[in-house]
């Protein structure tokens, strides 16, 4: 198959969806297919490469060229198709004869353009990887509590609270005007978790009637590569190492920020009695903690290579977060090098962690009964050492070659379906 890949961001930008779709890429390459991944372009980075098989092209959409529309260092697709980015997409899918169109974040609205626009297009099937397609916050988070629902009086109230009005004003619009072009175009979505797809069901066809609705499959993202990448001495890996506690220590890896529970767990951190090293390895934001207590260690940015040495050597991974978390690759890599993990209920987490024999879920928000759980698997090492040996025979299930057939399969039956 002649495969293109949308995708808002990809390595060497850091996060679960980057390395879920790099991985997908590479393991479908090397499995025989003729893979290309489009993405935003980014200063200091080339606007063609190959790497490990995978074509990829990095494209300039219109807003991008407006840096005062950006507070980050990350240039994110609009929540609407973007000109430039659609016409680019119509010539690539031209010029290499793509048989599908696999997107995922905003980037899928300029390919549900750009395959609107051809004559017997490819399918398109869409991942839904956070929420991103109804909240234009993407964390479907209101006033620190899980939202009910989308309501665009709602959202514009809440999305004015982080972004202003002017950027508040432009997601909600563009959320609201192109979710009919989005499943309208749309062959297959492709839900990561069931609590995902249970929420995209509930808020994505509200008021949009269809006469044939796309179909909704769950699938696992790729978090697990058949060939995991080794270790060396370059790109941080050994700096990020060097910062580890030389004693056992507990371990969260994520972006530092409230939706990812870091305040809960910093005060459930603090609840604990002479507690071993906290290590939290992730990204920085603007609302991330500013100050740590001592016994806490941050690593920032640290390579992904870096990250998996880092759980073999913890005690256990702790997943506090807030929202609901679509998946959480972070609680699979953990429990593939035989660690529990203490996750959330309702979230993506539960189609990982088994309550009481892989690690523990506990209610988001809770740091009395994180505490609870931290102690528990604290004191007993024999009770983590059992539960870590358990996690890493369930995570087998999820590795790339359980998983990659699934998409194989779905993009087969998506190209028939479309003849």
């Amino acid at each position: 198959m002649r495969i293109l890949i949308a995708t808002d961001f990809y390595p060497p930008f850091l996060g679960g969806t980057e390395l879920y779709f790099q991985n997908l890429a590479q393991e479908l390459a090397a499995r025989g297919h003729q893979v290309t991944v489009v993405t935003v372009w980014h200063a200091g980075l080339p606007q063609h490469e190959t790497r490990a098989g995978v074509h990829i092209i990095r494209l300039k959409p219109l807003l991008t060229r407006a840096p005062w529309f950006f507070s980050s260092p990350r240039r994110f697709h609009p929540p609407f198709p973007d000109p430039a980015l659609v016409s680019s997409l119509k010539s690539i899918i031209a010029q290499q004869q793509i048989d599908l169109v696999h997107a995922v974040g905003w980037t899928a609205y300029s390919c549900a353009a750009a395959v609107q626009g051809i004559p017997d297009p490819p399918p398109l099937v869409v991942s839904i990887n956070d929420y991103g397609y109804t909240c234009p916050l993407r964390t479907l988070m209101n006033r620190g509590r899980v939202c009910s629902g989308s309501h665009f009086s709602k959202c514009l109230t809440c999305a004015r609270a982080v972004y202003g009005l002017p950027k508040a004003l432009a997601a909600c619009l563009g959320i609201a005007s192109s979710k009919k072009l989005l499943l309208k175009n749309t062959t297959s979505f492709i839900s990561l978790s069931r609590c995902v797809e249970r929420l995209f069901r509930r808020d994505a066809f509200s008021g949009c009637h269809l006469q044939q609705p796309p179909e909704i499959v769950t699938i696992p993202p790729v978090a697990l590569p058949s060939q995991p990448p080794g270790l060396s001495s370059s790109d941080g890996i050994a700096q990020a190492l060097q910062n580890l506690p030389s004693e056992p220590y507990i371990l969260f890896v994520g972006a530092l920020q409230p939706h990812k529970g870091i305040f809960t767990l910093l005060q459930a951190y603090s609840l604990l009695p002479s507690p071993p090293p906290l290590v939290l390895i992730g990204t920085t934001w603007p609302d991330s903690p500013q100050e740590f207590p001592p016994s806490v260690r941050v690593i920032r940015n640290a390579p992904h290579p870096a990250v998996m040495a880092a759980w073999r050597r913890c005690l256990f991974g702790v997943a506090p977060s807030l929202w609901l978390e679509p998946f959480g690759g972070v609680v699979l890599e953990a429990m593939s090098c035989a660690r529990p993990v203490i996750g959330t209920q309702d979230s993506g987490h539960a189609d990982m962690i088994i309550d009481g024999k892989t690690g523990y879920l506990v209610p988001p928000g809770d740091p009395r009964l994180l505490a609870e759980a931290m102690k528990n698997l604290i004191a007993s090492p024999e009770l983590s050492s059992t539960m870590g040996q358990a996690a890493c025979q369930a995570a087998e299930r999820f590795r790339a070659e359980q998983i990659m057939p699934q998409y194989e399969l779905l993009y087969n039956r998506c190209i028939a379906r479309s003849g």
